[in-house]
């Protein structure tokens, strides 16, 4: 098994895990809790790929698993007449930047107790950096997925139009 494949395949089983927890947490129905899990697999797996090709790395690799996540739980959510909301949610979650955010914070703790004051622009550019690298992943998860549930949601409503008339 490739390098990829077995990134995909890892971090795929363990956002499932997530995912299953989160709809636990949440009371998804018992039905959906597998549509959630399998979101959670399908989003990290874009996510992977993008970051393991240098296309734009784990910041549009986010945006663009959150958006198949948008559009894969749209379609989930026709075939089982439930909210997309309640399973993209649950599936998102695992792909929030914990590590990024954690660095941010520790490069500014670092940089308030040092006593190096030659230090103090290397921590306040690494927690700028990291800061920035947490925000955009946030922004982008969250574009991600309420984008396509949205235009999902307007072509319900012009097909409903349209069968008004």
């Amino acid at each position: 098994m490739g390098v990829l494949a077995e990134n995909i395949l890892v971090s795929g089983l363990w956002s499932m895990a997530a995912a299953w927890g989160f709809g636990v947490l949440f009371n998804l129905p018992k039905k959906g809790l597998g549509y959630a899990a399998a979101l959670a697999f399908i989003g990290h797996a874009v996510r992977t790929v993008f970051t393991y090709y240098h296309w734009g790395g784990i910041v549009l690799g986010s945006l663009f698993g959150a958006i198949t996540v948008g559009f894969v739980g749209a379609f989930f959510a026709e075939r089982i007449k439930v909210p997309a909301i309640m399973y993209c949610v649950c599936a998102v979650i695992p792909m929030v930047p914990g590590y990024f955010s954690y660095l941010f914070f520790l490069y500014m703790i670092k940089m308030v107790i040092t006593e190096q004051h030659e230090m103090v622009n290397t921590f306040m550019i690494e927690s700028v950096l990291n800061g920035a690298k947490a925000f955009l992943i946030f922004i982008g998860l969250s574009v991600g997925v309420t984008l396509p549930l949205l235009w999902h949601i307007s072509i319900k409503r012009e097909e409903n139009r349209q069968y008004l008339e």
